[in-house]
């Protein structure tokens, strides 16, 4: 809400306020004295801000782009940061295309299937295409619910295919080459002559890996080894704090949970290793007061990460790696030391057994070595 200016000759009010779709209201009032100015200004927004409760129908003039753009804005509260990024690249996307112009009433699933194709032939995949497609589906559902706008939603009932499961896994060899050369690079980091040194690391295919020096270097080889063992999504493994911490009692506490917890448990328990991992982040000093809400992981995000895993995987000549393997990883070795399904899914926070299906790869040798290892087992206790 505006605030009363000065004038010359006593008080003024400049109000303003729109709705998607609608031509802005607008008044312009001068009085004598700046608590009139308030009062009636008060007075005023409450007027309209209530009128606004009381017919909140979307107006049949909104464009598909300007439903969006309102539908995010109501959304975007309830989203974790991660969700509400991708949300917002999902929608910036649509804004950039023509069927943005097309009034809400008019879109129809004639336009849907020709978005569809259209993408498929700019090789998106078909989880791509879905979630751009549930964004739609999503914004008349809400038009319907919050609206009062009625349509035949033109999202609904489209066939969009699913991708193929991926099931790339790292060797042993590849994980030691990548965690070898992050070492070096921290290495590399603690040995440079100035802050802004170009550093230079030999990877063990011999190739020379040249980046700027920085600090985040010195957490790459923790991060990646702490991804493995306790099978975090990036976003929320880079923003644990040392708060959330526990090595005594080896727990992770994740503070963000509910409706913005994307398949994340409330808390984590800590293997050996990754205890040891982030007994060497935390050095020897004990951390207190405004101290322990430090990133375990400092300026490292979970983009930047990811980018040194790909720069490092292509001078290593590993192919088609992603940060999210890592979460594969953890619940496949899990399953490989013989949890069960359920403990697994304790660790990982995967809300259904299906998702969870998705992340255990194990291999037919793998599966050989646990049936021998249980029939050993069974003729020892006979």
């Amino acid at each position: 809400m505006t605030k009363p200016f000065k004038t010359p000759t006593g008080w003024r009010i400049n109000y303003r306020r729109s709705r998607t779709g609608e031509k802005p209201f607008r008044c312009q009032r001068s009085f004598r004295t700046k608590l009139e100015a308030e009062e009636f200004l008060k007075a005023l927004d409450a007027k309209v801000r209530h009128a606004a409760r009381v017919d909140m129908r979307m107006p049949d003039s909104t464009t598909v782009g300007q439903a969006l753009e309102e539908f995010f804005e109501e959304r975007k509260e309830t989203l974790a940061a991660s969700n509400a990024k991708a949300y917002a690249n999902r929608i910036k996307k649509w804004q950039a295309t023509h069927y943005a112009s097309i009034k809400i009433g008019d879109l129809t699933r004639k336009h849907m299937r020709a978005y569809i194709k259209s993408e498929r032939a700019r090789g998106s995949s078909e989880s791509t295409i879905r979630n751009s497609v549930q964004i739609i589906k999503s914004m008349y559902d809400w038009l319907e619910a919050e609206r009062d706008f009625h349509v035949e939603n033109p999202a609904s009932k489209l066939k969009v295919g699913s991708s193929k499961e991926r099931k790339r896994r790292l060797t042993q060899q590849e994980h030691e080459q990548i965690i070898h050369s992050f070492d070096a690079l921290a290495a590399a980091y603690q040995a440079r002559a100035s802050e802004r040194d170009t550093l230079t690391v030999t990877l063990t295919n011999n190739k020379k890996f040249k980046t700027l020096a920085t600090s985040n270097l010195l957490y790459l080889s923790a991060a990646y080894q702490a991804a493995i063992e306790c099978a975090l999504r990036r976003e929320k493994l880079f923003s644990l704090t040392w708060r959330d911490v526990d090595l005594q009692r080896r727990v992770i506490t994740i503070r963000d949970t509910g409706a913005l917890n994307k398949e994340t448990p409330a808390s984590i328990p800590m293997s050996l290793k990754l205890v040891n991992v982030m007994r060497g982040l935390a050095g020897n000093t004990p951390r207190i007061g405004a101290a322990l809400d430090d990133r375990v992981f400092s300026t490292l995000n979970g983009e930047r990460a990811y980018r040194y895993l790909k720069e490092i995987s292509r001078a290593l000549n590993i192919n088609d790696v992603r940060w999210h393997d890592l979460r594969h990883e953890a619940c496949t070795r899990l399953a490989e030391l013989g949890f069960s399904v359920l403990q697994i899914q304790r660790v990982s926070g995967h809300k259904s057994l299906q998702s969870l299906k998705r992340y255990v790869h194990i291999s037919d040798d793998v599966m050989l070595r646990m049936l021998d290892e249980a029939h050993q087992k069974l003729h020892r206790t006979a």
